[in-house]
């Protein structure tokens, strides 16, 4: 989440693989060996005309390979025009994986055959037909029914943005600074969601795309997100850490997340951080470290623990202290993050 408040555009993860079809009859899902070449591989638009489809080629030793080349090359028509943000990204994935959106009519719709695909990911992606060369090369066409798939975007987006407009009222009636930062944390994810996929849509289908309506201010979400995450101060309490690294590492997380650190946060976040030296058959010196981390709500409750262990070695005692240091703070950086994400996630998917 460290980057959750992003200038550019990330990228939806739903690669639909539908089954493998084409415009015209008669084409088979095994690759057919010919010493004729087919007139789509030289012209595909004489298959796949372009107002109404978008389709390219892929190439590969086998027809799987050869799909997943062509996908790879349809994607990159979107590359160039949306930035992807890995984090954002992250989050609507395992709040679509949680079921946020479970029981809309798109999510049936999409739920099945799903894949991602590098950093691009597209709704309802079809296979062609399939052609062998002389040296074996597998080629096949990858397309997309640019009426069909804007509709199943309008729907997406509809139904989604139904989804971030009951999580702003779940969030405007909390009284939990925890919960009411969630469900405007998860609703700035859906927001920038629709925002990637009218990207997308624009380039599927101009006409679809200029018609279609927000629904929401994702700038007042945007300004909702970040008050309740300015509201929430967070107090360290750590033992056993004598050079103050572990609190030090996991402070800067929290503010890189937007948050606040204080000596009276309301949020407790407290833990210890250990080590000791052991002995391993190497030549080297070892230490074995072990973190706790806890975090309590207003009220006291324990929200989430962490707890982390591990041996960091270096060829001499110091280097592997400070090797110590080294390794706690990338488990703090990625699992304490892992974990409060999920804790937030478990607001939404009540």
């Amino acid at each position: 989440m460290k980057r959750s408040i992003v200038s550019g555009i990330f990228i939806l993860l739903i690669l639909i693989t539908g089954c493998v079809s084409s415009p015209s009859s008669g084409f088979s899902s095994s690759p057919t060996k010919s010493s004729k070449q087919p007139a789509w591989v030289s012209d595909i638009n004489s298959v796949y005309p372009d107002e109404e489809y978008l389709a390219v080629l892929g190439d590969g030793d086998t027809l799987s390979k050869a799909q997943a080349k062509a996908s790879s090359n349809l994607a990159l028509i979107f590359e160039s025009r949306i930035v992807v943000d890995n984090t954002v990204e992250s989050r609507y994935v395992e709040m679509q994986s949680s079921g946020v959106f479970s029981g809309s009519s798109s999510e049936t719709a999409v739920t099945n055959n799903i894949t991602q695909l590098s950093d691009q990911t597209l709704m309802n992606v079809k296979y062609g037909e399939s052609w062998t060369d002389s040296m074996g090369k597998v080629i096949v066409a990858a397309y997309l029914n640019r009426k069909e798939t804007a509709k199943l975007y309008s729907t997406r987006m509809r139904d989604q943005t139904d989804v971030l407009n009951r999580l702003i009222s779940e969030g405007d009636r909390s009284g939990s600074r925890l919960s009411r930062f969630a469900y405007y944390d998860s609703a700035y994810i859906i927001a920038m969601a629709n925002e990637v996929m009218k990207e997308q849509l624009e380039i599927i289908s101009p006409a679809t795309a200029r018609t279609a309506s927000a629904g929401y201010d994702i700038a007042a979400i945007k300004t909702a997100r970040t008050g309740a995450a300015e509201d929430m101060s967070f107090r360290m309490e750590f033992t056993g850490d004598d050079e103050g690294n572990a609190a030090s590492i996991l402070a800067e997380s929290l503010t890189d997340m937007g948050f606040s650190v204080s000596p009276s946060g309301e949020i407790a976040v407290t833990g210890s951080v250990r080590s000791e030296k052991i002995e391993r058959n190497n030549d080297y010196q070892n230490f074995k470290w072990y973190l706790a981390i806890e975090i309590a709500d207003e009220t006291g409750k324990v929200i989430m623990t962490v707890n982390e262990n591990g041996i960091s070695t270096s060829t001499t005692e110091s280097a592997a202290r400070s090797r110590v240091n080294t390794d706690v703070k990338k488990v703090i950086n990625k699992e304490f993050e892992r974990q409060f994400n999920a804790y937030l996630n478990g607001f939404v998917d009540k």
